[in-house]
């Protein structure tokens, strides 16, 4: 079963459907992330290759529906259009350009309003990390054999690439806050190893109460975000 990358998704549909975020990562214009760069090829290779989207889209479709597939598929057929043996910013000016922006950005939009239904299942997801007793309720099978809801690495995939997805949350400016903070506990959480340990060991490693901190902190920082709000 093919199973869809959406953080790459989200991160290289946003890129290219503005201007402004292909001027800060292509050509080190803006207020970037130091060290983030990227490329009219890159973004499109992590669109549909790296995310597994170009092979799901074109075989079974996606979970997004039909009319966002469709508009998916129109992204494709623009890039492919576009001549990538230029610079940079030549791609940028390039007219045809300014249509992969807009079919991109009206993608993105349709995706994230579909997403962002999920922010209970996000916030579960955090819950699921800082959690001890959460942890077991649901990594561990109940006495009446009933198979266990979740798993480390089902948590881990849906919180940082899967449904569940982070970057469905809506944080406006403050995503680029949050974006480091999120990358560090997935890091923190691999360094788990929890495919390669008994999975008390996991629960009891001091690592974890690492990781239940640092999850802790985001849903506090989530929770002040949304009391800020007027």
């Amino acid at each position: 079963m093919i199973s869809l990358n959406h953080h790459y998704i989200l991160l290289h549909l946003r890129e290219l459907g503005s201007e402004a975020e292909q001027r800060g990562l292509w050509l080190g214009q803006g207020t970037q992330t130091v060290g983030e760069v990227s490329c009219f090829v890159e973004a499109c290779c992590g669109l549909f290759d790296d995310s597994a989207l170009g092979e799901k889209l074109y075989s079974s479709g996606t979970e997004f529906g039909a009319e966002v597939d469709t508009a998916l598929k129109e992204v494709d057929k623009l890039i492919d259009a576009i001549d990538d043996d230029r610079t940079e910013e030549e791609i940028i000016a390039d007219p045809m350009m300014a249509n992969v922006r807009r079919v991109a950005s009206d993608a993105f939009r349709r995706i994230m309003w579909m997403g962002g239904r999920n922010k209970q299942r996000i916030i579960d997801r955090l819950l699921e990390w800082r959690d001890e007793e959460v942890r077991r309720r649901l990594w561990f099978p109940s006495g009446d054999g009933v198979e266990a809801e979740s798993s480390p690495r089902d948590a881990q995939w849906a919180l940082f690439r899967g449904k569940d997805c982070w970057m469905y949350l809506n944080l406006g400016r403050r995503e680029r806050e949050f974006s480091p903070v999120f990358f560090e506990l997935d890091k923190r959480i691999s360094r788990l190893d929890y495919d390669r340990r008994p999975l008390e060991d996991v629960l009891s490693d001091p690592l974890m109460n690492c990781v239940g901190q640092m999850a802790a902190r985001i849903i506090d920082k989530l929770e002040n975000l949304v009391r800020d709000v007027p």
